[in-house]
């Protein structure tokens, strides 16, 4: 997820990362840019490899059923890759905006797996609701990301995140 749309958002917030100062040390920014940076491109891979049943911000009630099956294949993804980024620790220099870009993922998985409720049972409203969310809570962490050199982890970078795209 670039995370363009929905599906990139998840892609991102999957790759997201948790709170810092958990995991092996990194040396230096550039080792730590180009570890978290791996992680998401990893994850930005497999969360493409699955197909978005559509555009999320035109959905039909019909089409609900596939996207949940979509977020149920690609939620467990977005968190592989939020746990991977947890076992990093950033360097001091770029503790906050580690810390907003992982808070940006962390609701950017909240808002997918209201999505995925939303869908499973049948209400368009929601599902809507929970998908634009997830655009807003997505992109919110691309400057910080940017900031730290984490390219592949905000919604312009290198590898399309599925459809929509953590």
């Amino acid at each position: 997820m670039p995370r363009s749309g929905t599906m990139g958002l998840l892609a991102t917030a999957a790759l997201a990362l948790a709170a810092a100062g958990c995991g092996t040390s990194s040396s230096g920014t550039g080792s730590f840019a180009n570890q978290a940076n791996n992680v998401c491109q990893s994850i930005n891979v497999e969360i493409s490899a699955v197909t978005p049943p559509g555009d999320p911000t035109t959905a039909t009630a019909s089409q609900l059923p596939a996207w949940a099956q979509y977020f149920q294949k690609t939620i467990p993804l977005a968190q592989k890759g939020n746990s991977e980024l947890q076992a990093l620790t950033p360097p001091a220099s770029e503790q906050g905006n580690f810390s907003k870009l992982v808070e940006s993922n962390l609701a950017q998985t909240v808002d997918a797996q209201a999505a995925e409720r939303a869908a499973s049972s049948g209400n368009l409203s929601a599902f809507v609701q929970a998908t634009q969310k997830m655009g807003t809570d997505g992109s919110a962490g691309d400057p910080a990301a940017t900031a730290a050199g984490l390219t592949q982890c905000s919604s312009s970078g290198g590898g399309n995140s599925g459809g929509t795209s953590g």
